[in-house]
């Protein structure tokens, strides 16, 4: 497997957001002891988290590019906090922090299991004779709430309280 980081320049064929030795350091500053394995554990452990972290979560602003090959970098991002236009050539710290978070996590679990009861919901209603009945698929990104807190802490995703509200 190549092994192939993106540094905000949409470097082709990236599989990344982050190097190992970002993760190495990061986790070694927090005594993240379940950090460990081969260089080539872990790379693969990152290919994954990059892998969920592009498919799963919305983030603020758009692609750079249309051809891009993960969903970083991005323009049009300003911080609601202090105003700061994100630059759209690098990769946000608070992403590469999400990215190895969930690089741990991915060392030791799926994170993409098949679906299960656990993530079905279904709502049911009855109004006389009449009854609905919703299934679907409970929200997936909130199995990670570190991940998605660190995401909303940096701006880079709307927090819960910020998002939409959709009925139908």
């Amino acid at each position: 497997m190549a092994f192939t980081v993106e540094d905000g320049t949409g470097v082709a064929g990236a599989n990344a957001l982050i190097a190992t030795d970002f993760a190495d350091t990061y986790h070694a500053d927090r005594g993240n002891s379940a950090w460990t394995g081969s260089g080539p554990d872990k790379q693969r452990a990152i290919v994954r988290a990059t892998d969920w972290l592009c498919a799963e979560v919305a983030y603020r602003g758009r692609l750079v590019e249309d051809e891009q090959a993960l969903a970083w970098p991005r323009q049009d991002i300003q911080r609601a906090s202090d105003g700061f236009a994100l630059p759209d050539d690098e990769i946000p710290l608070g992403l590469q922090r999400a990215t190895a978070e969930l690089a741990m996590i991915a060392l030791t679990e799926d994170l993409r299991p098949a679906l299960t009861e656990g993530r079905v919901a279904t709502e049911s209603e009855k109004s006389g004779s009449l009854s609905k009945t919703k299934t679907y698929v409970t929200d997936d990104s909130m199995r990670f709430p570190k991940v998605m807190a660190l995401l909303v802490a940096a701006e880079l995703v709307q927090s819960q309280a910020q998002a939409p509200i959709l009925r139908a």
